[in-house]
């Protein structure tokens, strides 16, 4: 097992063309969401945008369509039918990545479309929060895709995936994840204290950025959001997982320095992205403009 150091993705941290356009930097598919749930997409799109993705469409039902929020005027909205997955999948067309699952809910149907859009999209995807639990009766479903996947679990959804306790894969939680990682051919993010990036080929990462402030609702969806950013730019998908948690991590840290660790929020990680980046591109020789 190795310690996730800047050095194992800072290449993929590339300045920008002075003659740059929004569509150089990819357009993230987030789709996520429901009625009780409607902030999920939310940070999962401004995490891609964080990241640096040059758009984000936040797909989503009708339901929660309608609490729109314009306090986010940078995320484009696209209500859609979930009953009907090719409306989705049409959304999918001139994208670059796809994040799947933060706040979508656990009813039957939304499990069948999570199973379909899996099955036919060929995004590259990051599969968080609900999205993990619409699979966990059948995830050998992941198999099949021919674009790359991305989980990003916590150890209860983890535990779910794998048929388990969440006592059972805390206890064993490096085996767990090169396991699954191998088991898929998906590269897994098992998150908690000190992160897993596990990969296919057996290579396991820690991450020693972050902090028990992230202990809170929507970071996870940020981190999601984040991942799908950096895939929408063009980065393969093993520096896109390492980047995205080391970076949301120390997003983290920085706020929890600036602010305290009690009473963080996911808004504030959000903040300091742009912050974390510049961080380890000015300390390991990356030129970023402003």
């Amino acid at each position: 097992m190795r310690t996730l150091k800047p050095e194992d993705f800072k290449s993929f941290l590339k300045a920008r063309p002075k003659d740059s356009h929004k569509k150089d930097f990819g357009h993230v598919l987030v789709v996520a969401g429901s009625k009780e749930m409607p902030g999920s997409g939310y940070l999962a799109s401004l995490g891609a945008l964080r990241a640096g993705a040059g758009l984000a469409t936040y797909c989503l039902p009708q339901e929660a369509f309608e609490k729109f929020d314009s306090r986010y005027p940078e995320i484009m909205a696209a209500p859609a039918d979930f009953s009907d997955p090719q409306s989705v999948l049409k959304l999918c067309e001139k994208k670059q990545a796809l994040v799947l699952g933060p706040g979508l809910g656990r009813d039957a149907k939304i499990f069948a479309f999570v199973e379909n859009l899996l099955e036919n999209a060929s995004l590259p995807v990051v599969l968080d929060a609900d999205g993990l639990m619409a699979i966990a009766s059948e995830p050998k479903i992941l198999k099949k895709r021919k674009a790359p996947a991305i989980l990003t679990p916590h150890p209860g959804e983890m535990a779910a995936l794998i048929g388990g306790t969440t006592e059972q894969v805390q206890k064993n939680r490096e085996l767990t994840a090169k396991e699954a990682a191998d088991l898929w051919g998906v590269i897994v993010v098992l998150k908690g204290f000190r992160t897993l990036i596990a990969f296919p080929d057996g290579r396991l990462y820690v991450n020693p950025t972050g902090n028990p402030g992230m202990a809170t609702a929507g970071t996870g969806d940020v981190l999601a959001g984040m991942i799908g950013g950096l895939l929408a730019q063009g980065c393969p998908p093993e520096k896109a997982a390492l980047a995205g948690v080391y970076l949301h991590g120390l997003a983290g840290d920085m706020a929890a320095a600036a602010m305290g660790q009690k009473g963080l929020i996911a808004s504030d990680v959000l903040g300091y992205v742009p912050k974390a980046i510049r961080e380890i591109s000015c300390h390991h020789g990356v030129q970023l403009s402003s």
